[in-house]
């Protein structure tokens, strides 16, 4: 019997209905985890490679020893800061997004 109302239709459509959405959940899943890596690797590791190509750049241009020793004080502080940073992350970024927040995959 080939009617829409075929129980056996009715129960292949449903199961693949339920895998269609089953792969979804897991695509948004995965869209959610990669936002949050990349959030959290902006938040805490990107700050050290801004800062050391901020360094490098004043090095290679500041001839004044006064004001080197300076910026490498300030360098060992701010490197100090920035690293106490990454040993307490726990792989939750704390972001703050202008109009925008990762939707939690429930």
């Amino acid at each position: 019997m080939n009617s829409l109302l075929n129980k056996d239709n009715f129960d292949r459509e449903i199961s693949t209905l339920k895998e269609k959405t089953k792969r979804a959940l897991m695509g948004i899943e995965d869209v959610h985890w990669n936002l949050w890596s990349t959030d959290n690797f902006i938040e805490k590791y990107l700050p050290i490679w801004m800062q050391t190509s901020i360094s490098e750049t004043l090095l290679a241009i500041i001839n004044n020893r006064k004001i080197l020793s300076w910026l490498l004080n300030f360098d060992i502080k701010k490197f100090r800061s920035l690293h106490d940073v990454i040993l307490s992350d726990t792989g939750v970024p704390s972001l703050d997004k202008k109009g925008y927040k990762i939707p939690d995959p429930e």
